[in-house]
């Protein structure tokens, strides 16, 4: 495929420099947004914490157009150099002298185009390249010109957008499913126990010394001195993640000083280890493929089994409102950490057991449906990689990937095909053709805005639909994007929590939550959970769309937290 560098089909713009007294936090008719480095965030635009800087200071050239790639040429960090986001023309705006923007010849390169390629290995690759052992952390306009495209016909440009931005959609989908599976048990265990720090539904209170057989700390003393190349795992803070423990960059202890000089620390499965430093009281349970490893500068906690259920405590532990607890009982200067004795005379709501149980099962089940979907989720982005790769090496085949004329350029009339370029040679096209398939299914419904259709309209499209079928989170969010054409709002708990106006937002998440629990005056759900292995909910009926899909699917990824809606039989 034909290379060209990025100066002969786009123009590099530099950012406004102002003063002090050029710029304010607020609005008025004189002023103009003026985007900054963080506000690119994951390849999208962060309309929070802006900045607005005097018109005058703003040449016609500096405002942002559609299509326009915006990215930071200035950074203290070189890992965030290159960062870039394609600009869709929502408001007027203009961006700062720490940032450029490449703007594309439309005649020449598909604006979409140039965007999956910023997203690429050999952009990313080229940007090191051309950083490495600077002293300053600065992209020049010779960097960006410099950058080598893989340039097809305008056509086939289309056609690699509209490949690797379907495959990018479906990511997307697949971790808001996941991220859904996680905020659903959450959800469940409020239903089912209440605000734990305003223990509304009155259950008796435990400390610490009371709930726990041991609490106590890991290694903290000189643990690098035992460190070996390979041995026994010892769990450092960055290795707890909520409810999960991440083993992609773990630390070994030699069997020896584990079993003698670090023996105190030794984890057993079902323990709980908790961030003692940093992200203080994020919590994993310890699971029984890891009954026997050590830890570092970790809390660990050993519930009394007759008590306490892991997963109730887990999940305790890593709620918002538990989160709050643990921050108001923080010590130290610049680096807060959690005590081992403020933990301890913490005292917490304990349930009966067997309720307590009855949400381990739960819990217990969605972690397996979530680790079968983190797999698939590991395979589209490896798919993503590897189409990724190949469309820019010209190795596929793009004849058969949908093609929207009304996006070339008059100039470039009559329609362009494939077949301009010759056919990769020697590629073995059918590894990706069923694939390609998967994701190249044009969109044709018109598109509502989440915003602008009220809760009411959401339940009527929700009855009509699923009324006398059960459903779960996956197959609403399918059918109200696909088949009604809605752009659904979602923000998940992480977002909610860097940014607490939307804790209320009225997205999908709360949508579901307020209808489950009686708050929604459109739409009452009831919520099970259904095991498809034991077929504990007879005659359970689904869409005839939905029926499809599961078939596809097995017994373990059939099984879930599902819905109903409540009528006059089903409701209590």
């Amino acid at each position: 495929m034909e290379l060209v560098n990025l100066k002969e089909i786009a123009l590099q713009i530099r950012g406004v420099s102002y003063k002090q007294n050029d710029i304010s936090a607020e609005i008025d008719r004189n002023k103009i947004i003026l985007l900054k480095g963080n506000n690119i965030q994951g390849n999208k635009i962060n309309w929070e914490d802006l900045i607005y800087v005097n018109e005058n200071k703003v040449s016609d050239i500096q405002i942002l157009k559609k299509g326009d790639l915006l990215l930071t040429s200035s950074s203290g960090s070189k890992n965030l150099l290159g960062k870039h986001v394609i600009y869709t023309g929502e408001v007027t705006a203009t961006f700062g002298a720490f940032c450029k923007v490449v703007r594309p010849d439309k005649n020449k390169i598909f604006p979409k185009y140039l965007d999956c390629f910023f997203k690429s290995k050999r952009y990313r690759s080229h940007i090191l390249k051309v950083t490495q052992g600077a002293n300053i952390n600065n992209l020049r306009n010779e960097d960006i010109d410099s950058i080598e495209i893989p340039f097809p016909s305008y056509g086939n440009q289309i056609r690699i957008a509209y490949l690797l931005e379907k495959i990018e959609a479906t990511i997307a989908e697949r971790k808001n499913a996941i991220g859904l599976l996680d905020e659903f048990v959450k959800a469940n265990f409020y239903q089912m126990f209440g605000d734990p720090v305003k223990n509304e539904k009155e259950w008796s209170l435990f400390n610490g010394f009371e709930y726990a057989n041991d609490i106590q700390v890991g290694v903290v003393i000189k643990p690098a001195s035992h460190y070996v190349k390979d041995g026994v795992i010892a769990l450092r803070s960055l290795n707890i993640k909520p409810n999960k423990i991440d083993l992609n960059d773990v630390v070994y202890f030699s069997e020896v000083a584990n079993k003698t000089t670090l023996s105190k620390s030794i984890l057993k499965k079902n323990d709980i280890v908790l961030v003692r430093t940093g992200n203080t009281g994020v919590a994993a349970i310890i699971p029984d493929e890891l009954d026997g490893i050590n830890c570092i500068d970790l809390i660990i906690c050993r519930p009394k089994r007759e008590l306490i259920n892991s997963y109730y405590l887990v999940y305790l532990y890593n709620s918002e409102r538990f989160q709050k607890v643990v921050e108001n009982n923080e010590v130290g200067g610049v680096h807060k950490h959690l005590n081992v004795g403020v933990l301890k005379n913490i005292n917490l709501p304990i349930p009966p057991i067997n309720l307590q149980n009855q949400f381990a099962d739960i819990a217990q089940k969605i972690e397996s449906i979530r680790a079968e979907q983190e797999v698939q989720l590991k395979d589209l982005e490896e798919l993503y990689a590897s189409v990724s790769q190949k469309v820019f090496a010209g190795d596929i085949d793009l004849s058969q990937v949908p093609f929207d004329v009304s996006l070339l350029p008059n100039e470039h009339n009559p329609i362009e095909t494939s077949e301009e370029e010759p056919k990769p040679d020697g590629v073995k096209q059918e590894l990706l053709k069923e694939e390609i398939k998967k994701v190249t299914q044009p969109a044709t419904k018109r598109k509502l805005n989440w915003e602008n259709v009220s809760f009411k309209e959401v339940a009527n499209y929700i009855q009509n639909e699923f009324n006398g079928y059960y459903f779960n989170a996956e197959m609403l969010l399918r059918y109200l994007k696909e088949d009604i054409g809605m752009v659904v709002n979602y923000f998940s708990s992480v977002e909610q929590k860097k940014k607490p106006q939307y804790e209320n937002a009225d997205d999908f998440y709360r949508f579901v939550t307020t209808a489950i629990t009686g708050e929604n005056s459109f739409l009452q759900l009831e919520q099970v959970f259904y095991n498809a292995e034991t077929e504990n909910i007879p005659n359970i009926s689904f869409t005839e769309t939905d029926l499809v899909n599961l078939a596809k699917k097995d017994k373990k990824e059939r099984s879930g937290i599902y819905f109903r809606i409540k009528d006059e039989i089903t409701t209590p």
